[in-house]
């Protein structure tokens, strides 16, 4: 088992200090230190009763999810080999069982509990908490905390985790124990790396498993779930909550913010951290998480107060948060009448138009919910017949129809009066959103929302005409680009604007043919030489063709005259040689006639 592990660096390189020193009974304990809870049993050896013939009952690990590379097989023990002692959920948590995953954002916190085999004995077990997927976690002291009750991990027992635990992992349910071996055998550098660093065999049971998730897929900020609560619904933007919270250094433990009497503020509105934000809207009303989050997010005002209140400037710290209440703002459909869509919208309109004045790229982004959310609302308004022609997409325009064949959706629908004033603060949303992303350099999504605003009007819009024509030109899209702004300045010949931006569009535009030009004459130049050259070989060909056609006419014209010149004479001879025998004919009978006579 020694060569398990490497000695320095991991969680077991304390543990193997201690057994060379008899801490632990020379390798010979009998899994007494730091075995799960008290009086547990170390698991019996493959000699023991209820023990494992050496080579039945492997099966390769299903692939790999957490390390593509890593090889395993394992052997899965029956219940009778386990100790009965143990827990299958921790006491800082009252979140059921959860059966380990692994995705970009859907992720896994456990518990393990590892040990190795020396000969026909597993022994020294110790226990190990981390993220499935991650190469570092926490060596986990024996005892449970007081129930309810969660303290972040101490970074002293901070230590490397091999790959193949996390495959080991994923290949157990919860309070299942199996041993694990390197699908290829021999004791070679290859073989450990095919097995993401197993040398030899270890025995892991799955203590501990609960949801968390990766709110940003990069582990900046991993959140995990203590208690799922009583399942309310979870926070969108511009909710009111109350929400408490705990903070501490992750580099020492120290606490930064103790629990209150809870928070009361809106979300996104940049009163709290972000992270604070982020991970409250992955949260149901009533439950309890804490979250992991890392230097590059631990900055902002900790409390709804801002910088009154503390304030992190770049620190790494784990965050407990307990979502009181949550009271969301009406959705598409909700309101009591179209009067008050409107004017939840038009609000949705102004509070968007405020944070883009700011000019920040967060309070762009924030803007663009703002319309987003107002546009929604606006489009559930429509009637069916309306809202086909007036969507983005031809699966979009079918749906709409659909909904519509099956009757009106719950929310009021705008009426013809209403209708003009539906559409004209649609067409305004969706410009103010295209700006928005003009501010985010999301050129696509602004031809798209100015293609659907000139698709409403009659005619065109000068606005809706120069954005696309802008977006399409950092697109390269030149031609569509000023057959745009050529639409917008007509419809405004008086903005200077629009023209300015024209004739940078047209100078973009002879440089970019100018560049092709110099990028691809060459090659057109060669293949105009080619088609010049070919063609020039095709009426050599032709003309080669020709002459050999008129030699074979001529030498065929030359065989007739002379077939015709000998017909001739051979008709001459005919007559020639009848005249010879008439006259024989008449010579012939007056000997006849004497011999007759004689």
């Amino acid at each position: 088992f020694n060569s398990a592990f490497p000695a320095s660096g991991t969680w077991v390189g304390r543990w193997l200090g201690q057994m060379s020193a008899g801490g632990a009974d020379g390798g010979d304990s009998d899994g007494d230190e730091g075995q799960i809870g008290a009086g547990a049993e170390a698991p019996k050896g493959p000699s023991g009763p209820g023990s494992l013939a050496e080579e039945e009952e492997w099966e390769a690990v299903p692939l790999s999810m957490a390390f593509t590379e890593v090889r395993l097989r394992m052997r899965r023990l029956p219940p009778s080999m386990l100790p009965e002692a143990g827990r299958t959920k921790s006491a800082s948590s009252s979140a059921e069982p959860h059966k380990p995953k692994h995705t970009p954002m859907n992720r896994t916190w456990c518990v393990v509990e590892i040990g190795g085999h020396e000969g026909d004995e597993v022994s020294d077990f110790r226990w190990l908490e981390f993220f499935v997927g991650e190469t570092t976690g926490h060596d986990r002291p024996s005892g449970d905390l007081p129930p309810g009750a969660w303290e972040p991990p101490d970074e002293y027992f901070r230590m490397e985790v091999d790959r193949w635990v996390s495959e080991a992992v994923l290949a157990l349910d919860v309070g299942e124990a199996a041993d694990f071996e390197p699908a290829e055998q021999g004791a070679t550098a290859a073989t450990a790396a095919s097995a993401g660093g197993l040398k030899g065999r270890c025995r892991v049971r799955l203590l501990e498993s609960a949801r968390a998730a990766d709110l940003l897929g990069d582990g900046s900020l991993m959140l995990r779930v203590l208690d799922p609560g009583r399942g309310g619904e979870k926070p969108w933007d511009l909710a009111q909550v109350h929400a408490d919270w705990r903070v501490w250094f992750l580099r020492n433990g120290e606490e930064v913010l103790g629990r209150g009497g809870g928070h009361r503020f809106i979300i996104d509105e940049a009163k709290v951290m972000i992270a604070f934000e982020l991970a409250l809207k992955d949260m149901e009303e009533g439950s309890r998480a804490c979250m992991r989050v890392s230097e590059d997010w631990g900055q902002g005002c900790l409390t709804p107060e801002g910088v009154a209140g503390p304030v992190l400037r770049g620190a790494a710290v784990w965050v407990e948060l307990i979502l009181h209440e949550v009271k969301n703002e009406l959705g598409a459909g909700e309101h009591e009448d179209v009067e008050q869509a409107l004017t939840f919208a038009a609000e949705k309109k102004e509070q968007g138009n405020r944070s883009l004045a700011s000019k920040t790229p967060a309070d762009d982004s924030r803007a663009l919910r703002r319309y987003q959310v107002g546009l929604k609302i606006l489009e559930a308004l429509l009637p069916a017949e309306v809202a086909a022609k007036l969507s983005k997409a031809p699966a979009a325009k079918k749906k709409a129809l659909e909904e519509g064949s099956r009757g009106a959706p719950p929310g009021p629908l705008a009426g013809d009066a209403e209708l003009p004033r539906v559409e004209a603060l649609l067409e305004a949303l969706r410009l103010n959103a295209a700006q928005a992303e003009i501010r985010r350099e999301k050129w696509s999504e602004v031809v798209e929302l100015c293609t659907l605003v000139l698709q409403m009007g009659q005619g065109g819009n000068p606005k809706a005409y120069y954005r696309r024509g802008h977006a399409r030109a950092h697109l390269g899209e030149f031609q569509g680009a000023l057959e745009d702004l050529r639409a917008s300045a007509a419809a405004s010949p008086s903005d200077a604007g629009t023209r300015k931006e024209l004739a940078r569009v047209e100078a973009l535009y002879r440089e970019h043919r100018e560049k092709e030009k110099r990028s691809f004459g060459g090659l057109f130049a060669k293949m105009s030489q080619q088609e010049k050259d070919k063609e020039e070989k095709e009426e050599t060909r032709k003309k080669a063709l020709a002459e050999q056609e008129a030699k074979l006419e001529q030498e065929r014209q030359k065989k007739t005259g002379r077939g015709e010149e000998e017909a001739g004479r051979g008709e001459e001879d005919t007559i020639r040689g009848g005249a010879g025998g008439q006259k024989g004919t008449r010579g012939g009978g007056g000997e006849g006639e004497g011999d007759g006579g004689g």
